[in-house]
């Protein structure tokens, strides 16, 4: 691909390690993310990392960009304690640098943004809500109060998220509500990102009983991520899981099972045999497999 040869050019003409060839590093990891290759955009921005650490200043600007990034990939792979850690001392050197007009408020967002979804993976909800609260007050800083923006969107659906699982339902149905408003003012109805507040929208609506609605923003959401990713990409497989239980509770018994399986071998491809979400994946077919057995020997 384009990253691929362009990293390449830059390690011919420039040498091995080189801030430019740095900078191809920290684009192949973006794009593998998005592609769903999880654990070779953790890679790539392993060596990214520390070849900035050999031009810049370890405490820099540049370097504490890819801290954030770091911390992200922590907490995907469900090593929530440790990302906590390490971004509680990005932010940390973040402020200092904002203090000498080094950083702006956009790039600080970040690191409280990654922060709140550690926090949510260990199930502290409130210190979630704070952080991602503090992100979306300094994006709208950033950006104006009502500038419609997907980083703005995005941040509204993990807030709603979390009044979900904390039981604030009227809450968390008018942030949903306004953050796929806020998303669709943002970006095409094409978007990848455009998919991914479906997927919010399709979680409130399971959890509100709406089952027939849900099943149809899952296949819309489908729909425009499949033209985007491939089916074993992180995101699909939380749509199969949420497209499972809807089935469950519609008494389709087969189909949720099948559903499960999918959800299971795409997180399973994601994130190998340990994380969180495959153990959930695990749980959920094992259970489906008894209601299932319960259902046949009842008829």
């Amino acid at each position: 691909n384009v990253f691929e040869q362009a990293l390449a050019n830059r390690r011919v003409a420039l040498a091995d390690r080189h801030p430019l060839v740095a900078e191809s590093l920290l684009s192949m990891g973006h794009l593998l993310f998005t592609l769903g290759a999880v654990d070779e955009a953790e890679r790539r921005y392993e060596q990214a990392w520390e070849m900035r650490k050999d031009f810049y200043a370890e405490d820099s600007a540049m370097v504490m960009e890819i801290g954030c990034l770091r911390g992200k990939m922590m907490h995907i792979f469900g090593r929530y304690e440790q990302s906590i850690a390490h971004l509680r001392l990005v932010l940390e050197q973040q402020m200092k640098l904002k203090v000498h007009h080094m950083l702006g408020d956009f790039q600080i967002a970040d690191t409280h943004f990654e922060l709140g979804e550690a926090y949510q993976g260990l199930g502290h909800y409130d210190a979630a809500r704070k952080a991602y609260s503090t992100a979306l007050q300094a994006r709208r800083k950033e950006l104006g109060t009502e500038q419609p923006h997907p980083t703005i969107a995005m941040n509204i659906l993990r807030l709603a998220d979390t009044a979900r699982r904390v039981g604030r339902i009227e809450d968390a149905t008018k942030l949903v509500t306004k953050g796929v408003d806020t998303m669709k003012a943002s970006v095409a109805p094409t978007h990848h990102l455009w998919g991914a507040a479906l997927v919010y929208q399709a979680d409130m609506q399971l959890f509100a009983g709406d089952y027939q609605a849900c099943l149809l923003t899952v296949q819309e959401a489908q729909g425009v991520l499949r033209e985007h990713f491939a089916e074993e990409h992180h995101t699909m497989g939380w749509l199969q899981n949420t497209q499972a239980e809807c089935l469950r509770r519609l008494d389709d018994v087969e189909l949720a099972l099948k559903a499960h399986r999918s959800a299971l071998v795409t997180r399973r491809g994601s994130f190998g045999e340990t994380h969180v979400l495959v153990l959930e994946s695990v749980n959920n077919v094992a259970m489906t497999l008894a209601w299932r057995n319960r259902k046949f020997c009842r008829g």
